[in-house]
């Protein structure tokens, strides 16, 4: 791509709607996964066992990875089709 057409995406509004979006639901899954995590330290202050505290941290790693497929499966379906709508449109109006 040549640098007019990347100043191009970066004035896009629908460019500018997709990063504000993405950036919100990143946000709000970060903020998922540091409750599932301070959980997890504090389940950390009782003791319950070591059997328990291993299954704890088990549901944490697992929890980590549904977040990252939920997050790539809606950047998949959602936020690459906008993307490349968008550089196809702007890509016609430049020819």
């Amino acid at each position: 791509m040549n640098e007019t057409l990347n100043e191009k995406i970066l004035a896009h509004p629908q460019y500018r709607q997709l990063v504000k979006t993405r950036t919100s639901y990143a946000v709000r899954l970060s903020i998922l996964m540091l409750l599932v995590w301070f959980g997890y330290i504090a389940l950390s202050l009782f003791s319950l066992g070591a059997g328990i505290f291993l299954l704890a941290g088990a549901g944490v790693i697992v929890c980590a990875l549904l977040l990252t497929r939920v997050y790539a499966r809606r950047a998949d379906r959602e936020f690459d089709g906008v993307m490349d709508d968008m550089v196809k449109e702007l890509k016609r109006a430049a020819d």
